[in-house]
């Protein structure tokens, strides 16, 4: 690190640079507040063209008075070199946000950027004074939007665009000699890709570039080359964002692709406008996925799974973190999770007592249990004999059911032999009765014998 006084200003490191300038951290003396100092590089000095654009775009800059737009202080020249003193943002870029690792914004999060920066560009594409009638950005990548914090929520960072656009004036789109080409050819419109002059719809297309790519992880037209890309930005429709985040619903599909369509007379009629539609679709989506969060939070509390509840309340509280049921069902599982931490306190205690218990066993058998602390935590040995005791009394009642049961089968056996046996008998009768031929005989006469006297 090095410190050195330069136009008046301290200059401690360089924290930035592009193609036309460096960026400096600095201070001025007397005044506690970190400065940025935006410097135009020395190779650059004796190109009128682009002295007269930084002069240009610098003068528009420090007209601008918006939250969501970086602060010029001073501007000016000394030994030949242009200078412009802006606000510090501490945070960086949001190119520089995005490139560390894990990192990834919400849906939510996302539409408030985007609102922000669709704030500040409608806010520039609708200023007016007496030496300036409206800009355009020119040049929306995520290196020109910047992150500070928020001073009502210091969890939260808000954004501004930095000095690095072009800032161009409308009396100046067509005049190609002060006109600095846009340094990251993903976001550039179809109709500068063309060389058509810019307008507000440009900035709104890079915009939707810009939500694209937050939402699926990636810009939607890559190559080889600038004319590459140009070439798609002209003639190839891009994908929806849903085919690379698989989570995006198609509403927020429509939104970000109306911004990207190819005519400027078809996206939408301003930047806040996108910005709300993108909005909308996005609570929508909110909304269901923090109803499930909920019934998956209730589910486990139900089940007493107090991870599973945890990580379903986090998801909930992200979506709504003021949310009456959140709340209610925060306190609940909270005293769920008090109750289970105490449940395996217990158990750790009852089973480290019964480990001393059964020491103690060990130790002095006839130990004094006159309040029968140890017999509930550790019974005493069953003795043989009451072992043998209880197998002989298991083996009796076995034995004298066994009997029983071989009595009763007897019985029926032979009630069942008998009654069929007679079943049978009656049977052969009938059918020697039914298939017997009768035979007639003719009556014999009646004689008597000698011997025998018929009776009267």
């Amino acid at each position: 690190m090095f410190s050195k006084i330069i136009f008046d200003y301290e200059i401690k490191e360089k924290i930035g640079e592009n193609t036309f300038t460096e960026v400096f951290l600095g201070s001025k003396p007397g005044l506690d507040k970190k400065l940025s100092l935006v410097m135009l590089k020395p190779h650059w000095y004796d190109e009128e063209h682009v002295r007269i654009d930084f002069l240009a775009h610098a003068n528009i800059l420090a007209q601008l008075r918006h939250p969501r737009i970086i602060e010029v202080f001073d501007i000016g020249e000394k030994d030949g070199r242009l200078f412009m003193v802006t606000e510090h943002m501490p945070h960086g870029s949001l190119r520089q946000l995005l490139e560390k690792p894990n990192i990834r914004l919400t849906r939510t999060q996302v539409a408030g950027l985007i609102e922000e920066v669709a704030a500040a560009l409608d806010y520039m594409h609708t200023y007016t004074s007496e030496s300036l009638q409206s800009a355009v950005y020119g040049n929306l990548t995520p290196e020109n939007i910047l992150l500070g914090q928020d001073l009502k929520d210091p969890n939260k960072l808000h954004a501004k665009l930095s000095n690095n656009g072009r800032w161009l004036k409308p009396e100046d789109l067509n005049d190609t000699g002060i006109i600095l080409p846009a340094n990251n050819p993903e976001y550039i419109s179809p109709e500068e890709a063309a060389d058509h002059p810019l307008t507000p719809f440009s900035d709104q297309y890079s915009l939707g570039i810009l939500a694209y790519e937050l939402l699926a992880g990636q810009t939607p037209f890559h190559g080889e080359s600038a004319v590459t890309i140009y070439r798609k930005h002209k003639n190839q429709a891009p994908a929806p964002p849903s085919t690379f985040n698989g989570d995006l619903t198609v509403a927020i599909d429509e939104a970000v692709l109306r911004a990207l369509q190819k005519s400027p007379s078809s996206r939408y009629e301003n930047c806040s406008q996108f910005a709300r539609a993108l909005r909308a679709a996005v609570e929508v989506m909110a909304e269901k996925e923090f109803n499930l969060f909920l019934e998956q939070a209730r589910i486990a509390m139900e089940i007493r799974d107090v991870e599973a509840g945890i990580s379903a309340l986090d998801g909930a509280i992200r979506i709504k973190p003021n949310s009456i049921e959140v709340k209610s069902l925060a306190h609940s599982l909270k005293n769920l999770e008090r109750a289970t931490n105490f449940y395996k306190e217990a158990c750790d205690s009852f089973a480290k007592a019964q480990q001393m218990a059964r020491s103690i066993r060990e130790e002095e058998p006839d130990y004094p249990d006159k309040d029968h602390l140890l017999t509930k935590l550790v019974p005493p040995p069953v003795s043989f004999l009451k072992i043998i005791r209880k197998n002989s009394r298991v083996a009796l009642m076995t034995f004298f059911i066994s009997i029983g049961f071989a009595v009763v089968a007897g019985m029926a056996t032979i009630i069942y032999s008998e009654t069929a046996g007679s079943q049978t008998f009656r049977s052969t009768i009938v059918a020697i009765d039914r298939t017997s031929t009768p035979t007639f005989a003719p009556a014999t006469p009646y004689t008597l014998t000698p011997a025998v006297t018929p009776q009267q």
